[in-house]
């Protein structure tokens, strides 16, 4: 008889449990949307080589932080004959940090030859990729918990501030400290940009993201 009701119980919990599972995720599915396919981004700009020649007088470093219309190197052009050494300032496109800095002192590089680039860490957001299915249900204005790695597990408040609903296959990184490594995918699938206000955004930081898209 005991072994009956604790056979009884065992079902009960079991079912119970079950139910509770069921509801869980389905809330889940019905109220938000969410991927681990996210990382902190920034818009770069990029610096490139005015003419074709050597570089000279390079005077920044990566994470040098520099100021719009500062020279950030000079690029000497090979002199044609009884004509003067050509040189061309390189000019910042903005203020902010050195990011990435492909430029060498005495390297020869050709005209529009990127050289580095400058990006305001302030101006840093987290760009999360969804399905096409899954994305259209998200709508500028909703709310996002973000967590971002290294973080320690906290969640950070953001805002869904833009939407890229031209599909594509995508390849990371949109911006990155390292050289970029193609990593295609065979869904299609749609940028988020979400803002995330206060939140220590280090660019080519992995994140993932929730959303809120009923209320």
């Amino acid at each position: 008889m005991k072994a009956k009701k604790l056979i009884v119980l065992i079902i009960g919990v079991y079912l119970v449990t079950t139910v509770l599972i069921s509801a869980y995720y389905g809330y889940e599915h019905v109220y938000f949307v969410q991927t681990d396919d996210a990382k902190v981004a920034v818009d770069l700009n990029v610096a490139r080589a005015p003419i074709g020649g050597r570089i000279t007088d390079l005077k920044v470093r990566e994470n040098d932080a520099v100021g719009k219309d500062e020279v950030l190197a000079v690029v000497e052009g090979s002199p044609a004959p009884n004509q003067p050494v050509q040189r061309t300032p390189v000019f910042v496109p903005s203020s902010g940090q050195v990011l990435r800095l492909d430029a060498r002192e005495g390297e020869a590089v050709t005209a529009g030859q990127p050289l580095m680039a400058v990006a305001d860490r302030a101006d840093a957001y987290v760009l999360a990729r969804f399905k096409e299915e899954e994305s259209s249900r998200v709508q500028v204005g909703q709310t996002v918990d973000v967590t971002l790695d290294g973080a320690a597990g906290q969640v950070f408040p953001g805002i869904v501030s833009t939407i890229n609903r031209n599909t594509e296959q995508i390849t990371w990184p949109i911006i990155s400290l390292t050289p970029a490594r193609q990593q295609p995918k065979e869904d299609q699938l749609l940028n988020v940009k979400i803002q995330v206000p206060g939140a220590p955004l280090i660019p080519g930081t992995g994140a993932s993201v929730k959303i809120r898209v009923k209320e």
